[in-house]
């Protein structure tokens, strides 16, 4: 059976078309890079001719792996109870407990990045994205993005990664400036290494993903996993 057959009898075709429109489908599904494949998504199936390239392949994959996460999260929805009981029972174990909750002088106290990790992994079907926006020789631009796959509810921060670096001894480093600290040190400004900026960009993404993951999780839930945390910060060990 010719490929035109096949699809005449599947979807068929607008009441304008031919001969001639089934034979050049037939043909660019043999000929060149292109190629007829059937694609099933959220429950609708279509055919189309698509020609190879690089740029397709790699949006293609972007795109299945998008879809794969929200059809999973469908499949396999969160259990509010169940995910309840999994952050309060970790809360309860003292070591988790005194890494879970700063309090800084002068800067406040709250969660801690742990404390956020543990609460996104319990609360389940939610995907943490970093994206750069920007890139220069002196700074990277990043978007990070922490979203609900559910209820498709997202919250995104952009951060600035400066690859530059401060330290008190200048030997060995291309300097760029310099200037003097709180404590009225002289402190260089350098560029920072590969290792450095990789670093710094842990560090700011992390945070980042604490604030926006939090804004997720329910505040009677996080008023609770609080209360648990300074019960267990009491205990003996």
């Amino acid at each position: 059976m010719a490929l035109g057959d096949y699809l005449y009898g599947k979807i068929g075709w607008p009441a304008n078309s031919g001969p001639g429109e089934e034979e050049s489908m037939d043909q660019a599904s043999v000929k060149g890079n292109g190629a007829v494949v059937q694609r099933e998504e959220f429950g609708v199936s279509q055919l189309q001719v698509v020609k190879e390239t690089a740029a397709t392949a790699v949006a293609a994959r972007e795109k299945a792996a998008v879809e794969a996460r929200y059809i999973m999260a469908m499949n396999r929805p969160r259990n509010i109870e169940y995910a309840r009981q999994q952050l309060l029972k970790a809360c309860d174990n003292k070591t988790f407990a005194l890494s879970s909750w700063y309090k800084i002088p002068n800067r406040g106290e709250g969660f801690t990045i742990r404390f956020a990790e543990e609460a996104l992994r319990c609360f389940g079907n939610v995907f943490p994205e970093t994206m750069t926006v920007y890139e220069n020789e002196q700074l990277r631009m990043l978007r990070i993005t922490v979203t609900d796959l559910e209820s498709n509810l997202s919250y995104s921060s952009e951060i600035i990664i400066q690859k530059t670096i401060e330290r008190k001894n200048s030997q060995g480093r291309a300097v760029i400036g310099e200037r003097l600290n709180s404590s009225g040190e002289k402190v260089f400004i350098v560029e920072a290494t590969d290792d450095e900026v990789f670093l710094k960009q842990n560090i700011l993404r992390s945070k980042a993903i604490r604030t926006d993951g939090l804004r997720l999780i329910p505040s009677w839930l996080k008023d609770e996993a609080k209360q648990h945390i300074s019960n267990a910060m009491q205990k003996e060990i």
